[in-house]
């Protein structure tokens, strides 16, 4: 079988692992980096012709695949047209992505490949107030959490939990400035930070409840199978608000830790509303043995927990790719009759 694993060539890890699990089944792995799209890989789209076939350039021989020999996608990461000439205006730059982010989903929309997971529904899953929705509809904890660019409405907000809150933004952030690389992370908001909130005017921010932590938990689940890693965030500053912060430190720390029953199938449930076969889920677990629930990642790293914790991640979504294991199927679009 062929499968095709989208991703980018600054995206080593992840698709090397599953390109390997893959191999070692009999399965042909294709990687498809999209940064290298247009400029190095050729693409020929042809849905609506029975003459032409829809067919993939790629590689460093520029080897030739039809895309309806198919038999599975893995989707990671989209990083298209990075490789434009230094000469082209920012406009056209910009007019070229947007085309081909058109053309790469028009690509996923159009294959009969199962896929892990569908473009879209990636995209629709990584709404973090639609994953707390349905994570307290189907049972689980969640930290109360206000989205907002009003001050007022923050300061109430503030108060109504003594000041236990912190402040987070919605999406990974990453400010790039001069060749500086800010993340912004999870922070405790102060009082001090009350008097700055007008500046929400030019953005809004997202606030939460602050959860006391025993451990913090990370979550892999794939097709059907979990893999759960804890770590002690609380052992030092540095990661006690945000274990990010010490990510390096704490890398080797991560253990298994066993899923109860009843959290097990909550999951699997919040799976199946986001028709997800992949997910890295973020929870924590309080000093007096709760499990809240705080977002769900549907394309998160995979490699430093499974190098942690000898988890066999890539060997499970290899499976689940090639059919070997349990996993979500649902077609998008209804066959036509």
């Amino acid at each position: 079988m062929k499968v095709l694993i989208v991703s980018h060539s600054r995206d080593p890890y992840c698709p090397d692992l599953v390109a390997a699990a893959l191999k070692a089944r009999g399965a042909e792995p294709i990687r498809l980096n999209t940064d290298q799209y247009p400029t190095s890989v050729r693409l020929n789209l042809a849905p609506s012709s029975a003459a032409e076939r829809s067919e993939l350039l790629t590689g460093p021989a520029g080897e030739r695949f039809s895309l309806d020999e198919l038999g599975a996608i893995y989707f990671r990461r989209l990083a298209l047209a990075r490789n434009l000439p230094d000469e082209m205006p920012k406009p056209h730059k910009e007019a070229v992505y947007h085309e081909c982010y058109a053309v790469l989903q028009g690509m996923l929309a159009c294959s009969d490949a199962f896929q892990l997971d569908p473009f879209e529904r990636v995209y629709q899953a990584d709404n973090k107030p639609l994953q707390l929705k349905l994570a307290r509809q189907l049972g689980m904890t969640v930290p109360e959490t206000l989205t907002s660019n009003d001050p007022e409405a923050v300061r109430a907000f503030y108060h109504r939990f003594d000041g236990d809150i912190v402040a987070k933004p919605l999406r990974a952030l990453t400010i790039r400035d001069d060749d500086v690389t800010r993340v912004m992370y999870t922070n405790r908001v102060r009082e001090e930070h009350l008097r700055q909130l007008d500046s929400l005017a030019n953005g809004p921010m997202t606030f939460q409840q602050y959860i006391p932590k025993a451990l913090e938990l990370r979550i892999t689940v794939v097709g059907e199978r979990l893999f759960c890693g804890a770590v002690d965030s609380q052992r030092g500053d540095k990661s006690r608000v945000d274990w990010r912060r010490d990510g390096a430190g704490l890398r080797e720390e991560w253990r298994p830790y066993p899923v109860p029953e009843e959290m097990r199938r909550r999951i699997l449930r919040l799976m199946d509303a986001l028709q997800l076969n992949y997910g890295a889920l973020d929870l924590i677990v309080t000093p007096a043995g709760e499990w809240v629930f705080l977002e769900i990642n549907p394309a998160g790293e995979f490699v430093w927990m499974q190098t942690a914790t000898g988890f066999p991640i890539a060997d499970a979504l290899a499976e689940t790719l090639l059919g070997q294991a349990a996993r979500r199927d649902a077609r998008r679009v209804a066959s036509p009759a």
